[in-house]
């Protein structure tokens, strides 16, 4: 209104009364709007005037009226609130947080109205426990709230999925077996029904499948069971994506006349019995591709006769007992080769003490030539004058100018042995044995190692935590690194006295040996007495 009034083209002139009319006008177009409280003020002061003049009925019913307007309006500012809230999926999410009560109980008052098919978790000081086992009969979301980096335990005994065309979905959980459980299964799927794993740990506990049951695991870890890590009998679907299982007393992963196998950027270490084993009637498919399987007790894979797995790209090392056993067919199998001209791996560089990325050049059977991708800094700033300039104030100052450092890559090309590279996607964080640097890697990144164990997913979580809890993981990183030295010179002494005791060894009233010389190999002389040196 303003500008219309003031942007009108020449026309003829207004008269004296016209022209106050216009000036009133523009001085209401500009004047902030009235208040909606003085204008309810006014309404209200108006309505007593009137009332006053009333009787004293009709004062009654228009002070109830007002009470009516005032209690719609209070209403109408303060926001609905409400527990269940809505998800992009359609689904009603509701928040439960640890307490006294059984978890079966919380899970049962959750799902009390039948609606709610999502329940987030939030972490507490103390975990979720139940002393019995609880059963799930109905399809159902358990994930931890959401902006959690650490993710909420449950200590259970077991967690058993049962009914036809069931479905349970686990996203960054923690699930701890409790000490006296007596069962190595911490998650057990009955025919018919399925499960999904998500960002999450099964510690003390595997995983086992009935006949028609289905699984799937995504950047998971299953750790010390106390038989097979995941075991399946005639089940359905077996899928693990970027998942580790690892120090189980049984064999990694063991499928007995399943339909479906697949395993895909895996790593399956440090098992009592084999990495991988596959038995029964043949899989209708059967792939292993990107995995690592080393360190186990007996063979990294073992496949029966009428076995026929698709095997591409995978590490086969360090297992006791060689690295396949059985008469089954492993398509794609080479000994000894797991790399070839272009593949994508990382290498160790002992100059940075860290793995970097490349891609390989060539293969010989004892060395790969590796391009490696390795992240420098490179100094940028204003332009140094050289020494015997003019010593101007200006200058000076423009020598000292802070430089400012630009991350860039640089390629490098690296003659490796091939314990010095491994897979990209697969494999454990730890030195080369063949490393001078093996306890320096260990102290810088055991605390993350630690995170990335207990529920942490990645990096850049790691980084965003609190200083507190980052302290907490690297006093408890040292920790564990104190008491594996300790258990180690304590077998390393064990392991001496027995030699002492069956004669291998002479060791002096002190403890310590007294020498390794061949002539303290051969058995004690002089009727049985140890001779003692000078």
């Amino acid at each position: 209104a303003h500008r219309r009034f003031l942007f009108t083209p020449p026309g003829p002139r207004l008269p004296k009364a016209g022209l106050c009319t216009f000036l009133v006008l523009l001085g209401q177009a500009c004047m902030p709007p009235k208040s909606p409280r003085r204008t309810r003020q006014r309404t209200k002061s108006a309505e007593e005037d009137a009332a006053q003049d009333a009787p004293q009925e009709e004062q009654l019913v228009l002070s109830s009226l007002a009470a009516e307007e005032t209690e719609a309006l209070v209403h109408r500012d303060e926001p609905e609130t409400d527990l269940l809230a809505e998800t992009r999926e359609g689904q009603l999410a509701k928040t439960i947080s640890p307490s006294t009560s059984c978890f079966s109980e919380l899970l049962r008052e959750a799902l009390a109205d039948g609606s709610d098919q999502l329940l987030r978790l939030q972490r507490g000081p103390t975990p979720f426990a139940d002393a019995k086992k609880v059963s799930v009969a109905s399809s159902l979301c358990l994930e931890a709230e959401p902006g959690s980096l650490l993710p909420p335990v449950l200590c259970l005994p077991g967690l058993v999925v049962t009914g036809e065309g069931t479905h349970l979905i686990l996203k960054h959980l923690y699930l701890e077996a409790k000490a006296d459980s007596g069962t190595d299964a911490l998650l057990e799927v009955r025919g018919g029904a399925s499960v999904e794993l998500v960002d999450c740990r099964l510690e003390g506990g595997g995983i086992r499948l009935c006949p028609g049951a289905s699984a799937k695991l995504v950047r998971s870890r299953v750790a010390g069971a106390h038989g097979p890590g995941i075991t399946g009998t005639e089940f359905s679907e077996l899928v693990l994506v970027d998942s580790k299982v690892t120090g189980c007393s049984g064999c990694g992963v063991h499928s007995t006349s399943g339909r479906r196998l697949c395993l895909s950027d895996c790593t399956v270490t440090d098992n009592e019995l084999n990495g991988l084993l596959v038995d029964g009637r043949p899989c209708e498919e059967a792939s292993c591709s990107g995995c690592t399987i080393s360190r186990n007790g007996q063979f990294g894979v073992w496949a029966d006769s009428n076995v026929r797995i698709a095997w591409n790209r995978n590490s086969l090392a360090g297992n006791l007992l060689g690295e396949r056993g059985g008469r089954g067919l492993l398509e794609g199998w080479q000994s000894g080769v797991t790399f070839s001209v272009g593949d994508s791996c990382l290498a160790w560089m002992e100059k940075k003490t860290a793995w970097v990325p490349g891609v390989v050049k060539s293969v010989a059977p004892a060395a790969l030539v590796v391009t490696a991708q390795v992240p420098i800094k490179a100094e940028v700033g204003m332009p140094c004058l050289p020494a015997q300039s003019t010593k101007s104030p200006l200058r000076r100052a423009r020598r000292k100018t802070q430089e400012t450092p630009i991350e860039s890559v640089c390629q490098v090309q690296l003659v490796l042995s091939p314990g010095e590279v491994c897979l990209p996607r697969s494999g454990e964080c730890r030195a080369p044995s063949s490393s001078k640097k093996v306890r320096a890697f260990q102290r810088k990144s055991a605390a993350l190692e630690l995170f990335l164990r207990e529920g942490g997913n990645r990096k850049e979580d790691w980084e965003a935590l609190e200083a507190r809890d980052r302290s907490r993981f690297q006093a408890k990183a040292r920790k564990e690194q104190k008491g594996k030295q300790e258990a180690g010179s304590a077998g390393r002494q064990r392991l001496e006295r027995a030699m002492a005791k069956s004669g291998l060894i002479r060791v002096g009233a002190a403890g310590r040996k007294r020498g390794r010389k061949q002539a303290d190999l051969l058995p004690p002389l002089d009727g049985g007495h140890a001779r003692r040196k000078t």
